[in-house]
């Protein structure tokens, strides 16, 4: 039985969000070369997640939950605490991602052990 994983179509979409989130929320003045870590990250959320979608790639699913780990921590590690609406959306986000990246990413090994095959 051939299955698809829709954990990374929602995460396109969280990648796309990221990206588009210093915009949405006006936080690009407050923090303005911190913010363009929304932009990398969600950047390469997308490209990772459609690489997911698309070719069933291990190594993108690997990375997914990283770049989810990474906008959860952001708000410490590049400074902007302060700045709550960067913080909560790196911290909804990042949240999100990871646990819906890790989730396919255990899916996708269980899957493996049984013998199930995802559709492309």
């Amino acid at each position: 039985m051939q299955t698809k994983q829709w954990q990374y179509g929602l995460t396109l979409v969280f990648g796309l969000l990221l990206l588009s989130m210093p915009w949405l929320l006006r936080f690009y003045d407050d923090i303005p070369v911190r913010s363009v870590d929304f932009y990398v990250i969600g950047a390469i959320m997308v490209a990772c997640a459609a690489l997911a979608l698309h070719r069933r790639s291990v190594a993108a699913s690997w990375v997914m939950p990283s770049l989810g780990l990474w906008m959860l921590a952001s708000p410490w590690l590049l400074g902007f605490m302060q700045v709550i609406e960067a913080r909560n959306s790196a911290w909804l986000v990042g949240g999100a991602v990871f646990l819906l990246s890790l989730w396919a990413l255990l899916e996708r090994m269980s899957a493996a052990r049984t013998g199930r095959t995802f559709a492309s």
